[in-house]
C-alpha cells in the first residue's frame, strides 16, 4: 500500500520531470538549425577573407537572419520557463481593445497587400476591456501573424469583436474572433494545438517555417488575465 501511495504521490513530479525532459530536446533541436547555418555561413566567409563584404553579403544576411530566428527563439522559451515558475507578474488595468486592435493590423496591412490577402478590421470603437495591454498586444500579434502565414494568396482575414455576455451593469464579457480561409486544422490535431514545439503535418509540409512556440505563448498569456480561449475548423 506504502509503495502504491508513494507512487501516485509522485506522478505530478514525474509528468513534470518527463515534459521539462521534453521542452530541453525540444529546444535542442529548434536551436541546431541556426546554428548550424550560422556556422556554414561563417566558414564560406572566413574561406573568402580577401573578398569584399559587399561580394558576400548573401552569407552575411542568411547570418542575421537565422540569429533573429535564434534570439526570437530564447526569448519566447525564456518566457515560458518563467511561466512555469510562476515569475511573471502581470498589472490589470482598463485599457482600449478597439486600439490595441487597431495598432495591431496596421503592420500586415501591407504584408497582406503584398501576399494579396484581403484584410478586414471589423472592430468597433471604444471597447474596453480589463486586462494587460501590452499581452493583448502580443496574443493578437501572434494570432494575426500566423493567420497572414497560414492564409494562401486571394484569401481572406477579418478580426471582430463581438459582445458576449452583459448582464451585470457596469461589466460586459467581450470575444475576439480572428477569422482566415488558410490551409485549416484537422480535427485530430485541435488536441495538441495549444502544446509547445507542436505543429501539424501539414503546416510543416506546406514549406512554412515556425518553431511551435506562439500557440503556447497565446495559451499562458490568456491564463494569466484568466481569460479563455478556443478554436473551431472547417
Amino acid at each position: 500500500l506504502s509503495c502504491i501511495l508513494s507512487k501516485w504521490a509522485l506522478k505530478p513530479v514525474e509528468q513534470a520531470w518527463d515534459k521539462q525532459k521534453q521542452f530541453v530536446a525540444d529546444a535542442s533541436h529548434e536551436l541546431k538549425t541556426p546554428l548550424t547555418v550560422i556556422l556554414a555561413d561563417s566558414d564560406v566567409l572566413t574561406n573568402h577573407s580577401t573578398e569584399t563584404i559587399s561580394s558576400q553579403k548573401q552569407w552575411i544576411e542568411s547570418i542575421q537572419s537565422e540569429a533573429n530566428r535564434m534570439r526570437k527563439l530564447v526569448e519566447d522559451m525564456l518566457f515560458l520557463a518563467k511561466n512555469d515558475a510562476n515569475r511573471i507578474e502581470i498589472s490589470m488595468q482598463n485599457c482600449s481593445l478597439s486600439d490595441i486592435c487597431f495598432h495591431c493590423v496596421l503592420p500586415f496591412e501591407s504584408i497582406a497587400f503584398e501576399k494579396g490577402i484581403d484584410l478586414i478590421d471589423e472592430v468597433e470603437e471604444n471597447i474596453e476591456v480589463h486586462g494587460n495591454e501590452s499581452q493583448l498586444k502580443q496574443l493578437i500579434l501572434i494570432f494575426l501573424d500566423n493567420a497572414i502565414k497560414y492564409t494562401p494568396a486571394g484569401g481572406k482575414i477579418s478580426m471582430d469583436i463581438e459582445e458576449i455576455d452583459c448582464e451585470q451593469e457596469g461589466y460586459a464579457t467581450f470575444r475576439t474572433l480572428i477569422k482566415d480561409t488558410g490551409i485549416g486544422i484537422s480535427k485530430e490535431y485541435l488536441p495538441h494545438l495549444f502544446e509547445r514545439f507542436s505543429r501539424e503535418q501539414n503546416s510543416a509540409e506546406s514549406g512554412i517555417t515556425g518553431t511551435g512556440l506562439g500557440l503556447s505563448i497565446v495559451k499562458s498569456l490568456v491564463d494569466l488575465m484568466d481569460g479563455s480561449i478556443s478554436v473551431e475548423t472547417t
